[in-house]
């Protein structure tokens, strides 16, 4: 095949497809991961130790360090993951983001509404030591805790997607018509699409040479002459 057949079969591929798979991408800069990583970082101690800017740090503070290491850890994955598609090429999701910064949101609250015990009595940030509104952060502190390392979970699972580009879009019509242009058999499978896009890849190439000789082999088989034998062996 020559050089101008690779190009026109890469541009039937549409999309992310017209790059080879082995086709190394330029790498991103780094630096959304590094700040979702710093403002992780910020959460945490903020989860941690933020009361004592209010004056109300006390006995519990052991129990929040804990919970701050497990938001710290999911939020470094997350990191990690966003400067993982950075250094493959490939650009995060808006969604990615998004995910991340409610994460951080939650984890603000989660610091804010924490209960500690100082000289005997159970304070908040946003509360002090009304007793009615300690009972309310109390109720509100526990889900956000939950929401913010559920969130983050989640952004690292968006984040190491993105991390694997996005899957080639195929123009089925462009495709056919450098079937045509190719001289290639109109006998094709009725699942041709499918074996394009998988033995494809990101290359349409092989896709379209394979679904060719399964519809070579296929109209082989068709025209072959019905004897006993021959209706014997398909209805096997």
């Amino acid at each position: 095949m020559t050089s101008a057949d690779g190009d026109g079969l890469e541009g039937a591929g549409g999309g992310d497809a017209g790059a080879g798979a082995d086709e190394p991408r330029t790498p991103r800069s780094a630096w959304p991961g590094v700040i979702v990583l710093a403002a992780g970082l910020v959460v945490a101690l903020w989860i941690a130790f933020g009361r004592f800017l209010f004056g109300i740090g006390g006995s519990m503070t052991v129990w929040y360090v804990l919970l701050a290491i497990a938001v710290l850890i999911l939020q470094a994955f997350a990191a990690r993951a966003i400067i993982l598609t950075a250094k493959n090429g490939y650009r995060s999701r808006a969604w990615t983001f998004i995910i991340i910064a409610f994460s951080w949101a939650f984890g603000l609250l989660n610091g804010a509404t924490l209960p500690d015990s100082v000289d005997g009595v159970t304070r908040t940030i946003v509360s002090g030591a009304d007793s009615t509104g300690v009972q309310f952060a109390i109720g509100v502190t526990n889900p956000a805790a939950i929401i913010c390392l559920s969130l983050s979970g989640a952004a690292i699972f968006l984040g190491y997607y993105d991390a694997r580009g996005r899957k080639p879009k195929y123009d089925e019509d462009a495709i056919l018509d450098e079937r045509d242009r190719l001289g290639l058999p109109d006998a094709w499978p009725a699942n041709w699409a499918q074996i394009s896009a998988e033995a494809a890849g990101v290359i349409p190439e092989r896709g379209i040479r394979q679904a060719a000789e399964a519809g070579d082999r296929q109209g082989s088989d068709d025209s072959r002459p019905t004897t006993p034998d021959t209706r014997d062996d398909r209805d096997r």
